[in-house]
């Protein structure tokens, strides 16, 4: 007996549709992520032959990971194709889930291929990095805003210090972008004292 799950999948919950291959006949439950007990009690009790199927999401690597460890069969399908194969469209979330498991029961189910545990990790690594970059900039960014308004008072407004703008000028356009929105309240704001002529 294969036992098949629609499962429309959300960050904080999951609303299941469920039938066996016997006797067709449909159940429905909700479960909130933060009850991982009886979401692993559910899956347990379909028995390790139930095929999954879920639309692809962001938040979905801890539900493959619990699944992976009781040995079932998950199926992650493309959300487009399975909206088109939706009969009705009024969404709501056991309506979704009744949809992905029809589409598994007639074997139409549009699977692709998830990424694997080394590209996400990689993947990770290099938000991580872009994340890490982005607050160096705006560090950098914030301190030569500090510096120019320092050296205002003292300046004319024609003749700004050289060396600040230099080391803007010599970074990337982004950073350039990033420096004027930092500094344009700050001028608005008669930052720089213009020293008579």
């Amino acid at each position: 007996m294969t036992v098949y799950i629609g499962v429309d999948f959300h960050p904080y919950e999951q609303s299941v549709a469920y039938a066996s291959d016997e006797d067709g006949e449909i159940g429905y439950r909700r479960f909130l992520h933060s009850d991982k007990q009886s979401i692993r009690a559910f899956y347990r009790k379909c028995g390790a032959d139930a095929v999954i199927g879920v639309e692809a999401t962001g938040c979905l690597w801890w539900f493959e990971k619990l699944l992976a460890g009781g040995g079932h069969q998950l199926k992650i399908g493309d959300p487009r194709m399975i909206r088109r194969a939706a009969l009705s469209r009024h969404k709501n979330d056991f309506r979704d889930a009744e949809t992905i498991l029809d589409l598994l029961m007639r074997g139409a189910f549009p699977s692709i291929v998830p990424r694997s545990e080394e590209s996400r990790e990689v993947l990770d690594l290099l938000h991580y990095r872009q994340t890490l970059e982005e607050i160096e900039t705006w560090g950098q960014a914030s301190d030569l805003a500090l510096q120019l308004c320092r050296h205002s008072s003292t300046i004319r407004a024609t003749r700004l210090p050289t060396a600040l703008f230099s080391r803007i000028l010599a970074r990337p356009a982004s950073f350039r972008r990033l420096i004027a929105a930092l500094l344009m309240p700050a001028l608005s704001e008669s930052c720089f004292k213009l020293a008579p002529i």
